[in-house]
């Protein structure tokens, strides 16, 4: 949501235990190197490199290959150029966690998202909450701690 996450993030927010299939379009002829924090998913499809010359095709749910009985698990797949990664994983680890490219440029370019995962649960694991401390530097240096999705004080979206 824009109003909670603002308008240059792309930030997903996942229920707990939800199964999560994130497919991933590689229109590009580039070579994308994509790790996720807090999670091992595992890797059910994967899309052949495609010549330069050749059209893209999208990955499609409804007409692709069986998916492998015993898919690989991975934290970080090669994406081949022109080409798609289906990956699936257990939304069981509330955090905030980062889908990104590992090469820096193409991160700084916005080839990331954001996994906000059980945002309830994390408001009230003991671990996850700020201190004094670090709320006093925060408004220090004027950052805001009261206006995300995981520790608002009030309806920001009324």
């Amino acid at each position: 949501n824009e109003l909670v996450y603002g308008t240059n993030t792309h930030t997903i927010v996942l229920q707990k235990d939800e199964i999560v299939d994130i497919v991933l379009n590689n229109e590009d002829t580039g070579k994308h190197p994509f790790h996720l924090h807090g999670h091992v998913f595992q890797l059910i499809d994967r899309g052949a490199a495609v010549d330069d010359d050749d059209p893209f095709v999208h990955f499609d749910y409804d007409n692709h290959t069986e998916f492998a009985e015993y898919p690989m698990m991975r934290d970080t797949v090669y994406v081949r150029p022109q080409s798609n990664i289906v990956m699936r994983f257990k939304a069981d680890n509330p955090g905030v966690w980062m889908f990104h490219c590992h090469i820096e440029w193409h991160l700084v370019q916005g080839l990331a998202l954001v996994l906000v995962e059980a945002p309830e649960e994390i408001q009230n694991t003991t671990a996850q909450q700020l201190t004094q401390q670090h709320i006093d530097n925060c408004e220090a240096n004027g950052i805001n701690v009261k206006s995300n999705d995981c520790w608002y004080t009030e309806n920001s979206l009324i």
